[in-house]
C-alpha cells in the first residue's frame, strides 16, 4: 500500500496515538463514558419497559377480541359430543391453522 492510497484522518489518528496520555485522566474519561453509556441503555429499556406495559393496557381488549373471532364456529353442529370432537377443526382458527399448513407444505414442495 503506497502513501497516497491511505486516509489521511487514519493516519492522523496513528500520529496522535504516539503521545503520551496521562493514565489517571485518560482511564477517569473512559469510566465516565461508560457509566454514562450504562445509564443511558438502562433508562433505554424502563421507557421501552412503560411503554410495553402501557401498550399491554390498550392492546388487551383486542386481543380478547380476536383470540374470540378466532374460536368462533363455522357451522353449528346440533350433536353435542360431534361438535365437541370436530370443535378445533370447525372454526375460523382451525381453519387459518388448516391455511398455513397447507401453504407451507405447498413451499417446501416446490423449494426443496
Amino acid at each position: 500500500m503506497t502513501e497516497h492510497e491511505r486516509d489521511p484522518a487514519l493516519s492522523g489518528l496513528f500520529a496522535n496515538a504516539t503521545e503520551d496520555l496521562d493514565g489517571e485522566s485518560f482511564t477517569q474519561a473512559v469510566m465516565d463514558e461508560t457509566i454514562r453509556l450504562r445509564r443511558r441503555h438502562r433508562m433505554g429499556w424502563i421507557a421501552l419497559g412503560v411503554v410495553a406495559v402501557l401498550m399491554a393496557f390498550v392492546m388487551q381488549d383486542l386481543v380478547v377480541d380476536f383470540s374470540q373471532a378466532l374460536a368462533h364456529p363455522l357451522f353449528t353442529i346440533d350433536h353435542r359430543l360431534m361438535a365437541e370432537m370436530l370443535a378445533p377443526v370447525n372454526s375460523i382458527g382451525g381453519l387459518l391453522s388448516m391455511a398455513v399448513l397447507a401453504l407451507r407444505l405447498a413451499y417446501r414442495r416446490i423449494f426443496n
